[in-house]
């Protein structure tokens, strides 16, 4: 005689077995064992003489950030507490001629890249590294920044 299929309404993990387990049943590590990350785009004007005039670009930037997961959602980084430290970022960005904001009179994506980090980096603990690129998909040209050089 066959054994019965196995049971399909069982009831789902609790609190107790979802916080010591991610969602495919394994353990979670203890430390920086997830990222998480966020992406804002910005319109900009620059110029990096001797090599161009005055010109702008649409602008994407991804922020990464690394930590412990959270034992109730998972994530690393509450975004809900990143957004408006990104938003007043990316409001002295958009709509500007990056040469003539404070710390960008070269604006390479280089250099954005770097200006981004040193004003996320006091404010999010975990940041891990930020990408700056310029262009269509497909065409995009960018750099990434992890900190720890001037």
């Amino acid at each position: 005689m066959a054994s019965p299929p196995p049971s399909t309404d069982q009831a789902a993990p609790g609190p107790a077995l979802a916080s010591a387990q991610d969602y495919n049943g394994n353990p979670h590590q203890s430390n920086n064992d997830i990222e998480t990350f966020c992406e804002f785009t910005f319109e900009a004007a620059h110029k990096t003489p001797p090599y161009s005039d005055l010109h702008g670009h649409s602008f994407l930037v991804q922020v990464f950030m690394r930590g412990p997961s959270d034992p109730t959602f998972g994530w690393s980084h509450n975004l809900f507490e990143i957004e408006p430290i990104i938003q007043e970022l990316r409001a002295m960005l958009d709509h500007r001629c990056l040469n003539d904001v404070e710390g960008l009179s070269v604006p390479t994506l280089e250099n954005v890249a770097r200006w981004l980090w040193h004003r996320l980096a006091p404010r999010i603990t975990g940041l891990d590294r930020i990408t700056v690129c310029r262009g269509r998909e497909g065409q995009r040209e960018g750099t990434t920044y992890r900190g720890g050089v001037s």
